[in-house]
């Protein structure tokens, strides 16, 4: 039973909090999510070998971790290399999410309130 005046929060919303709870990490959840929508859009309406070139956004928007996974994708083409591909991108997204948040408290400082 927790006698404390504040109630505890569920794990999952403590850590959904600390990734998205802040503006910078919206703005770079949005940031992502646009570049891969970019990429999806741009290589199912054109045809051209070109068209796949949009799909190196994302990955820029996920530096670093992006770069540094991406000897892990597999040789060939097929479902395990997109499916590692989508991995890695997952990663890179939530690893930025967490530094940022943690450069977001390093910022405020302790006495400063979680934002909601």
């Amino acid at each position: 039973m927790n006698n404390s005046r504040t109630p505890e929060r569920h794990p999952v919303r403590k850590i959904a909090g600390f990734l998205v709870g802040n503006w910078p990490a919206r703005i770079y959840l949005v940031v992502v999510a646009a570049s891969i929508a970019f990429a999806v859009i741009a290589t199912a309406v054109d045809s051209n070998p070109d068209a796949s070139f949009a799909g190196v956004w994302p990955f820029f928007a996920t530096m670093p971790w992006s770069l540094l996974l991406i000897g892990l994708v597999p040789d060939s083409e097929g479902l395990a290399a997109q499916s590692v591909l989508v991995g890695i991108l997952a990663v890179g997204t939530l690893a930025n999410l967490a530094t940022i948040g943690w450069l977001v408290n390093l910022v405020r400082g302790p006495s400063a309130a979680p934002a909601r």
